[in-house]
């Protein structure tokens, strides 16, 4: 609740990131973005492959959060027409 009216910054659980649309980013986008606020920093194959398996485990963890979230929205919602 204290997130909700902002108390507290950070959210209780973590919020996958979102695009302007709604969707989720891709891993393929995740990575773009990274390479492109720091393009010197995955000049080598080796950091390239490390940040490909990092982006590959953020969009699962947010597939999973959605999915998550709505599971729960409906049993919530399976419950409140009981």
């Amino acid at each position: 609740m204290r997130w909700l009216l902002g108390l507290q910054d950070r959210p209780p659980l973590p919020i996958p990131e979102r695009l302007a649309d709604g969707s989720l980013p891709s891993p393929e986008q995740l990575m773009e973005r990274e390479i492109a606020a720091r393009p010197w920093a995955f000049e080598e194959p080796e950091r390239r492959l490390e940040l490909c398996r990092r982006v590959e485990r953020e969009a699962q963890r947010g597939r999973q959060l959605v999915d998550l979230t709505a599971r729960t929205k409906a049993l919530f919602a399976s419950g409140q027409r009981s």
